[in-house]
C-alpha cells in the first residue's frame, strides 16, 4: 500500500472511538502521579550499522503514525473516548556521541534510555509515540522508539519496529511500503465489544476470581530492608548470563517432562518460593501474549 498521506485529506480531521477497557484501567492508574504514568512508558531500541539518514527515519515515522491510528490518538480527559488525529509529527530528537570516548558514550547511552521511561507524555494532547536517534559512529546508530502502554502493548511494538523498517526502506527505495493494511485500533475495539467477546471475558474473570478467592495472600520475602509503607515506581532489571552447560540441561529437563523450558523455569521458581515462604502454592504473574 502506499504509505503517504492521501491526496485531498484534511490534516485538521478528527474522528472519536471509544476506550478499550484495558486501556481505560490503564488511564486511571496513570492518573495517579507521573511516575505512574511513566511507568507505562514502552521503549524499545534498534541498533543499527550502516548508512543511515534521519530525515528519511522521521518521515518513515510519520508514515507508521499515518498507518496505525491508535498512535495519533491521545485520550479525552475524561478516559472515554480517544481522538484519532489523521496528521502528526513524531518528535524526533538526535544527538551525536561518534566523538565521546566509550566511558561517556555508554553513560550518554544510559541517560538517553532512562530519559525516555522516565519523561511522561502529554496523555490529554498527545502524541504517545516519540523517537531518540543517537549517533555512536560514522555508520552506527541506535534508536530508541517510545510509546505509551494506553496506546501500545509489547505485542504491538514489535509491530510497529517491523513496520519502522520496511516503511524506512520504501523511503529510501521511494517506492511504496509492501504491507498489508494494518489492523486498525476501531476495528479492535469494535472486536472487543461484541457481545459475545464481553460474555467470554466476564465468565474467564469469574473463573480466575473464584478459583483465588480468599486464597491470595500477602507474601513477605526475607530482605535486605523493609517493604516500604508507600508504593514507588522505581525498579530495576537484572539480567544473568546462565552458563551454556546449565541452559541445556534445562532444556533436556524440560524436555523430558514434555513441556517448555519457559514453564521448567517458572516451576523452578515456584519452588525457590516455597521455600522462602512454607507457602505451597504461590500464583505467580506474568506477561503474556495471545
Amino acid at each position: 500500500i502506499n504509505v503517504g498521506l492521501l491526496d485531498g485529506r484534511d490534516p485538521d480531521a478528527i474522528r472519536k472511538i471509544p476506550m478499550a477497557t484495558g486501556q481505560q484501567e490503564i488511564w486511571v492508574s496513570a492518573q495517579f502521579s507521573q511516575e505512574a504514568s511513566c511507568s507505562y512508558n514502552l521503549c524499545s531500541t534498534l541498533d543499527l550499522t550502516g548508512p543511515f539518514d534521519t530525515a528519511l527515519l522521521q518521515a518513515a515515522l510519520n508514515d507508521l503514525a499515518d498507518r496505525h491510528e491508535a498512535l495519533p490518538s491521545p485520550p479525552a480527559r475524561d478516559g472515554l473516548p480517544q481522538t484519532i488525529r489523521p496528521v502528526i509529527e513524531v518528535p524526533l530528537r538526535t544527538d551525536d556521541a561518534s566523538k565521546d570516548d566509550d566511558t561517556a558514550r555508554a553513560v550518554r547511552v544510559r541517560a538517553a534510555r532512562q530519559a525516555q521511561v522516565t519523561t511522561p507524555f502529554d496523555l490529554v494532547n498527545g502524541p504517545l509515540v516519540r523517537s531518540h536517534v543517537i549517533r555512536l559512529g560514522k555508520d552506527h546508530h541506535l534508536v530508541l522508539l517510545t510509546v505509551h502502554h494506553v496506546i501500545a502493548d509489547g505485542w504491538s511494538c514489535g509491530v510497529l519496529l517491523r513496520d519502522l523498517g520496511e516503511l524506512y526502506a520504501a523511503r529510501k527505495a521511494g517506492t511504496p511500503a509492501a504491507l498489508e493494511p494494518a489492523q486498525q485500533l476501531g476495528d479492535f475495539i469494535n472486536f472487543m465489544r461484541d457481545p459475545e467477546q464481553v460474555e467470554a471475558r466476564a465468565e474467564a474473570r469469574d473463573y480466575w476470581v473464584k478459583l483465588y478467592d480468599g486464597a491470595l495472600q500477602r507474601v513477605e520475602f526475607p530482605s535486605d530492608r523493609p517493604r516500604p509503607q508507600r508504593r514507588d515506581y522505581s525498579a530495576r532489571r537484572l539480567e544473568i548470563q546462565l552458563d551454556p552447560a546449565v541452559v541445556a540441561n534445562l532444556r533436556r529437563v524440560a524436555r523430558d517432562s514434555g513441556t517448555t523450558l519457559f514453564a521448567s523455569l517458572i516451576g523452578g521458581f515456584a519452588a525457590y518460593l516455597t521455600r522462602l515462604t512454607g507457602i505451597a502454592d504461590n500464583p505467580i504473574g506474568f506477561s503474556a501474549g495471545g
